[in-house]
This record gives structure tokens, C-alpha cells and sequence, in this order.
């Protein structure tokens, strides 16, 4: 037996065919993958992602070859491994995370992950689900901390954040075990127990003024926008059989509908509803909202003021009433200043056409400034065990201590989360001891946090109208709500800081006081006037440990009698300060925090100073690695770019007594001369044989017009100083008596003369503050020649040189239109 010739042709023929279909599929697929970012990935990014290769040029270069179309790249196509991982994160399998740039420089990081895994990467990852899928809520920061062992963090790199875990209960729980009442020792016993009825139900809650409604809301969205909607009948009958069972607040929106051809379609049916109701109408409120749009069935924010008042006036006519009982913000339009969204909404309620206002979708310092231009009565957010958003971020303690309504809408996390409620062990145990279902007991759960917390559960069926109900006459033990606060210990914290009240003003005889600030912020220099009138000090670089080591240190402080303490760390995270916060709270002291306001660039600046003063010089990478044991001031640029991309703005809902918010402003030396700052490479010169840099004189040219220009600038009493990067010393191509035999060669070549500085370490990310973009070669020129920056020019042909005069504070101008 064997094969023809011609049989042999035709396979071949057939086999190309498919590996060409394979290789059409691949490059589908990869432009897909790519796309999960703004801007798209680059090869080496998605390369690396997808392990091709360890190093970003042999990553790229991999990724390339299954993109490529050459005939010599026909047969390169993904391992079956690979194949696979693609395929999963198309499906929605497997997420796709993209960590923030590290720094100027650097590449994005790309992780293929599981949802579960996903919860423990902090804000400063983007997660995508490429099926349109939901993505899992993440920790909200990673900690304060820094490895400095972490070779990312002295190569220009990704830093390794190190995401605090999220809380979850414990796999091994048994439906007959007993809650860890230590965990919560204290707390359950002045939980606010929610008063009830004899037939044992919750009691109707305040929401609009004098105004009671049922202890639970009813989310009306679904009943619109469901892509299998009750009919209009059914849809009646449910919200009759809620308001018939107490729910007499129902939430809706006029763009609560399929799409803006039906704009109102949910208010119309609570009105028909309304109208044709057995019940008293005047026990109803309504709460509806204003903000968005729906072109195209997307869901757009729109808070520009005219949208909001003709929106408002839609709604008047959609519900059939002259005034509406509540009008909600949809959400902040990040184009519309918030200021002229909420003026919008005084505006109507002033006019009548509104009885009380509300917002949506918002934070504290949000809130608070809406406040100040009019009264708002509630606030609605996502709030639920698995989105600790309104617990963290502090927006449930300040309603609770502000008794304003918290309406807390997807409770049991949407339709779309249910499952996890379902899965639950925790509530699992709490449900199997009642003969309930878990999302009763989370519901149950959200009614014991106080008074004025409202949930607003969704519904399209009859019969999750009676698990409503039976949510309603649930009551938890204090052994129930131990066993949950354990399981999510975030709650409990959030508890503990609305019972105890942070106090309204911090007095300088018994205060602590906490900075909050990027390194070089000058956190040290502010502190040194406290120190001299007798604070005590807890400073972790001094120290040593971590920030939770401190809080032991506080504890004993204040039982040794200390009254007054600073602690003069960056606290960049709610998570970081949190710990301090506790411990403040539970000594009676109340925390005055200064936050020392300045920017990556500022604090790049400032450190390239200090190591000036410091030092004498800057500082290489091996430099500051050694430096760094010994001096807590030395650290590598990435340090910077981490807490910048991690930062979270302290907030009073955290429990501070005042927030001092002291924005940075650099003090005006006695700098006088101009100067222009000059790149070298594609602005001064070029080389003759079209290589990127020239390695001999003889390779070397001067480009048109520099010298005749320089000269004038020079005559005119400008200082003429050069800033350059030469890698190629890093890189073996160059020794440094070649580089500056080159740029001696230069100002000959010119006729003028240059002092040039020049970075001879590797490219890439910035692994030291000479490399430009970082500053440290236009600082050390400014400090030596008493620069004044308003009379000083970066001229250069690169994003780099810009982005360094950006750093700097000089006026960059590209070397094309500076030389003409």
C-alpha cells in the first residue's frame, strides 16, 4: 500500500488549505485580543500575555510570526496550548487583566485569569470579559506596602501589587456551626434591630420627610428592559401583589425601556398600574430618574442641564402627575461640571415640578457638594455583599450617621450575580437554619444595618414577590449576624464606623494627626514643626515593618499617655489608612488628616533635588538600589508612578475629624538665566548611513540650520546645554570617551559650545532619574546655572523630550518648528 503522487499533491494542497484557514482564524482572533485595551496591545504586550516568550522583543517577535503573511511564516501557528487559552478568553472563560503603564516607558501587563483569581488584583487592573460577560468586583486598592525585593520595582516595571484578598467564608463551614462571636464581640449586641409588626414583619421606614414606605423597595427595570419582559398585564398584577404586600416604594427611570424609541415605557406602566389599583394611591411614592440616555439601546450619561429639565418634563407626562415625588440623578456626567447637573435639578424643584431630590451612582465627596447647592434626601448605589463598594468607600457609614436614605439597589447583586448569593456558604448556613432561601437572608441582612437602609430588589415573577414577603418576617440571631459579619468582615468595620462618630473637630491638645502624600511630597519636612512641639512620631521608614506594624506602636503610645501622634506615611488606599483609623476610633482620639497634594511630577523634581543635595550627583540604578538599604529617601522612579496609580483621595466618610488638603507650590528661588535644553539625536544630528545613532565621527552630520539659530539664541544670552540618553554604553555598542568624543565632535561641527549631560543606562522604562523622560538632567542644570523655567526651552524630536519638559516645568517646542 501506498500513497499516489498526485494523491500526495492534493493532500499537501488540502493541508495548506487548512493551516491558510488556521492562520486567518489566528490573526481574527489576535486583533480581538488586542482590542481588550485603549490603546491596543502591541505585540510584545500580547506576546508576553500569551507566554510566547519571557523577554518583550522575543515575545514580539513571536507574535508577529503568526501574524505574518509571508510564505516563510506559513507554517507558524499557535501551540494547541495557546489555541485553547485564546479560545477561553473569547468565550468568556478565562478574563483578560491589563495592569495601568507602570511608568513612561514601559509595557502593559497582560493576565489570562479565572474570575475567582481575578478578586485579588487591585483598581490599577483592567478586567475584561471578551464574551460581554460580567467581570468579578476586585479589592479596591493593593496595599500601601512595597517589595522592595521585587525586581520589577528597580527595572522599570510593573511594580507587584499586593491586592489584600477578598473576604469570603469559610469553605469548610458546617451548616451546624456556630458563628466566632469574638469577631464581632461588642458589635452585634448594638446592631440596630429593625422593629416589626404583630405579624412579625419589618415596619415601614421614613424616606420623604414625615413620608413611611415599605422596609423594602421594588426595583422596577426589568419589567422594561428584560429581553423576555412580563406582558404589560402580568406586569401589573406583580406590582398590585407588591404594593399589596407593603413594597410601596417602587424605583423606576424614564429610560428604563428596550431603547429610546420607547423612552418612558416604565413609568407609563407604574402609572396604568397606579391608576387601576385597589389600594390608596397616596400611600405610593414614586422615585424616578434623570441622566441618561439610550441611543441605540446603549445606556449614555447626559446630566447637561437642558437634557435633565426636558427629561424631567417627559416624566411629569409619562406618570400623569403635576409634581413628582422624587427625582433621582442617574449618575455623574463626567463632561457636565456637577455643579450645573445638580443646579439643574434645584432648579426644578424650585419651580414645583419636584417634591425631593435624590442621587444615584455617587461618592461622598459627590454627595457632599450636591448638599451645599440643595437638599437631597437619599442616595442610591449598588450595595450588596459582593460589591463592598458602599461599604469601603464609606458612602453606608455616612448615610448612617447623616440619616439620609440609603437605597441599596441590586441587593443580592442583579440578575446577573444571583448565583452567587445561591453558592454561598456563609449564607447557605445562615438560610438552611431558617428554612429560607440565601436571598432572603441577604436581604434580611441589609434591613439590620439601620433604619434608613431601603434595598431595592428587582422582580419579574409573581412568586419573588412572596420570597419578598418572606424576607420581610425574617429575623437573624446575633449568632446569624456574627456569622456573616465573619464572613464579611467589611460590613462590620462599616458598622463600627457609623456607631462611633469620628469627632467633628480634632483639637491640637488631643489629636493624631496622619499625612497623606506621594514620596517627595515633603511629608517629612511638614512634620518636623510638630516633632519640635511634642507630637510623637510613627514614621515606617524609620522603623522598619509595615503599616499594620505601626498600629501596635500607636496602641502602646497611646497607653503610655500620649494625646497627640503623627504619622508621616504616603497612606495612598482607604485599605492602607484603615487600620489606623480603627485604632484612633478606639481610643477616643479623633484623626486630623493633611493631605500634601502634589503630583508624579512635582515629587519626581523634588527627589531628583534631594539627591542632588544628598548626594551631590544622581544616583544609577545599581546606585540607588545600594543607597535604598540605608536611605529611606533614595527609591527608583516606579515607586512614584505606583502610588499615582493606586492613590485613592482621602475622604471624611472614612472617619477623619477634618480632611487639610495643602496643594503643592515650589518656592521661587533667586533664578534669573535662560537657557535652551537640547536634545541631540534627530535634533542636532543625524548620521550618514541612516542608523538611529551615530557609534564614529566620520558617520556623523550636522542638520540644516542648527548652527545659525543656536548662535543667535546663544548671542541673545541663552545658556546652551545638551540632554541626551545613551543607551548604547548600557549596551556594550558605546564606550563613554566615544559618546563624548561624538558630542565634542558635535559643537565643533556647530561652531558653539554645548554643556552636555548625557544618561548612559539601559533603555527602556527609566530604571534612574537621568534616563529623560525623567527630570534629573534638566534639575541638575537648573540648580547649577539658576535656571528661571519660564525663560527656559526643552527643543526636541521625540515624545520623551516633550514628556521630560512636561516633568520639568519648561515650555517644550519640537525641533522641526524651533529650527524651521
Amino acid at each position: 500500500m501506498t500513497i499516489s503522487d498526485a494523491t500526495k499533491r492534493r493532500t499537501h494542497s488540502r493541508a495548506a488549505e487548512r493551516l491558510a484557514l488556521l492562520k486567518r482564524e489566528t490573526v481574527t482572533k489576535l486583533v480581538a485580543l488586542e482590542n481588550a485595551a485603549t490603546p491596543p496591545l502591541d505585540n510584545a504586550e500580547l506576546g508576553r500575555g500569551l507566554e510566547l516568550a519571557d523577554e518583550d522583543r522575543a515575545a514580539a517577535r513571536a507574535l508577529g510570526r503568526l501574524r505574518s503573511e509571508a510564505p516563510r511564516n506559513a507554517g507558524a501557528v499557535p501551540a494547541r496550548a495557546t489555541r485553547a487559552l485564546i479560545e477561553l478568553a473569547l468565550e468568556g472563560e478565562v478574563l483578560v487583566a491589563i495592569q495601568a503603564l507602570a511608568m513612561p516607558g514601559a509595557r502593559r501587563e497582560v493576565l489570562f485569569c479565572e474570575a475567582s483569581e481575578a478578586t485579588r488584583l487591585g483598581a490599577d487592573w483592567t478586567l475584561t470579559n471578551l464574551a460581554g460577560g460580567p467581570v468579578p468586583e476586585r479589592a479596591s486598592a493593593a496595599s500601601d506596602d512595597i517589595d522592595w525585593e521585587d525586581e520589577a520595582l528597580w527595572s522599570g516595571g510593573a511594580v507587584a501589587a499586593a491586592p489584600a484578598r477578598k473576604p469570603e467564608a469559610r469553605q469548610g463551614a458546617k451548616r451546624n456551626a456556630g458563628p466566632r462571636h469574638d469577631l464581632a464581640e461588642g458589635l452585634v449586641e448594638r446592631r440596630w434591630q429593625p422593629r416589626r409588626g404583630d405579624d412579625g414583619r419589618v415596619e415601614p421606614r421614613p424616606l420623604l420627610g414625615a413620608r413611611t414606605v415599605g422596609t423594602l423597595g421594588l426595583g422596577a427595570m426589568r419589567l422594561s428592559t428584560a429581553p423576555e419582559r412580563p406582558s404589560e398585564q402580568d406586569a401589573i398584577a406583580l406590582l398590585h401583589a407588591a404594593w399589596d404586600a407593603g413594597l410601596t416604594f417602587v424605583d423606576t427611570a424614564n429610560v428604563y425601556a428596550a431603547d429610546e424609541t420607547e423612552l418612558g415605557h416604565s413609568e407609563r406602566l407604574i402609572a396604568r398600574a397606579r391608576d387601576c389599583w385597589a389600594g390608596d394611591p397616596k400611600t405610593l411614592v414614586i422615585g424616578t430618574k434623570v441622566g441618561m440616555a439610550r441611543p441605540g439601546g446603549r445606556w449614555v450619561p447626559d446630566g447637561h442641564p437642558e437634557h435633565l429639565k426636558r427629561a424631567c418634563e417627559q416624566s411629569l407626562v409619562a406618570l400623569g402627575v403635576e409634581r413628582l415625588d422624587l427625582l433621582q440623578l442617574h449618575l455623574c456626567d463626567p463632561r457636565i461640571p456637577w455643579a450645573d447637573s445638580i443646579g439643574a435639578l434645584a432648579e426644578l424643584k424650585q419651580a414645583g415640578k419636584v417634591a425631593h431630590l435624590g442621587l444615584c451612582n455617587v461618592n461622598v465627596a459627590q454627595l457632599e457638594e450636591a448638599r451645599r447647592l440643595v437638599d437631597i434626601v437619599c442616595v442610591q448605589n449598588v450595595c450588596n455583599p459582593f460589591d463592598k463598594t458602599a461599604f469601603t468607600q464609606g458612602m453606608v457609614a455616612h448615610c448612617l450617621r447623616e440619616k439620609l436614605t440609603f437605597l441599596a439597589h441590586s441587593p443580592v447583586a442583579g440578575h446577573r450575580g444571583v448565583n452567587r448569593a445561591l453558592n454561598h456558604r456563609a449564607l447557605s448556613d445562615v438560610a438552611w437554619r431558617h428554612a429560607v432561601t440565601n436571598t432572603e437572608v441577604v436581604l434580611a441582612w441589609l434591613l439590620s444595618l439601620g433604619p434608613h437602609v431601603i434595598p431595592l430588589p428587582g422582580a419579574t415573577r409573581l412568586d419573588r414577590i412572596e420570597s419578598l414577603q418572606r424576607a420581610l418576617s425574617l429575623k437573624l440571631s446575633d449568632g446569624d449576624l456574627a456569622w456573616l459579619d465573619e464572613a464579611f468582615p467589611f460590613v462590620r468595620e462599616t458598622l463600627e464606623g457609623a456607631m462611633e462618630a469620628p469627632s467633628q473637630k480634632s483639637s491640637q491638645e488631643r489629636e493624631v494627626v496622619l499625612t497623606v502624600g506621594i514620596q517627595g511630597a515633603g511629608k517629612s519636612t511638614w512634620v518636623g514643626p510638630l516633632v519640635e512641639r511634642g507630637y510623637a512620631r510613627l514614621n515606617r521608614d524609620s522603623m522598619g515593618g509595615t503599616l499594620a506594624s505601626l498600629v501596635p506602636k500607636f496602641d502602646a503610645l497611646v497607653a503610655s499617655g500620649a494625646t497627640r501622634i503623627v504619622l508621616d506615611n504616603t497612606y495612598a488606599t482607604v485599605q492602607s489608612r484603615r487600620d489606623i483609623l480603627a485604632a484612633a476610633r478606639a481610643h477616643g482620639l479623633p484623626v486630623r488628616c493633611v493631605w500634601l497634594d502634589a503630583s508624579v511630577e512635582d515629587a519626581l523634581v523634588n527627589v531628583c533635588q534631594r539627591m542632588l543635595e544628598n548626594y551631590g550627583r544622581l544616583l544609577s540604578p545599581d546606585e540607588l538600589k545600594l543607597a535604598s538599604r540605608k536611605d529611606p529617601s533614595v527609591f527608583p522612579p516606579a515607586v512614584l508612578y505606583r502610588f499615582a496609580r493606586l492613590f485613592e483621595p482621602p475622604e471624611l466618610a472614612e472617619g477623619f475629624a477634618v480632611i487639610e488638603r495643602k496643594p503643592f507650590q515650589r518656592r521661587a528661588g533667586a533664578a534669573s538665566n535662560k537657557a535652551l535644553l537640547l536634545d541631540f539625536d534627530g535634533t542636532l544630528r543625524r548620521t550618514k548611513s541612516g542608523a538611529p545613532y551615530p557609534s564614529s565621527a566620520d558617520d556623523l552630520e550636522i542638520l540644516p540650520g542648527r548652527s545659525e539659530v543656536l548662535k543667535r539664541w546663544r548671542d541673545e544670552g541663552a545658556l546652551l546645554l545638551g540632554v541626551s540618553n545613551q543607551s548604547g554604553v548600557a549596551a556594550g555598542r558605546l564606550d563613554v570617551p566615544t559618546v563624548q568624543a561624538l558630542f565634542e565632535r558635535t559643537c565643533a561641527l556647530l561652531d558653539v559650545e554645548i554643556d552636555v549631560a548625557f544618561c548612559p543606562h539601559e533603555a527602556g522604562a527609566p530604571q534612574c532619574y537621568c534616563r529623560k523622560p525623567m527630570p534629573g538632567l534638566g534639575v541638575a542644570f537648573i540648580e547649577r546655572y539658576a535656571l528661571d523655567r519660564s525663560q527656559t526651552l526643552m527643543v526636541g524630536d521625540l515624545e520623551s523630550d516633550a514628556e521630560f519638559a512636561r516633568i520639568l516645568g519648561v515650555r517644550y517646542v519640537p525641533a522641526a518648528e524651533f529650527f524651521g
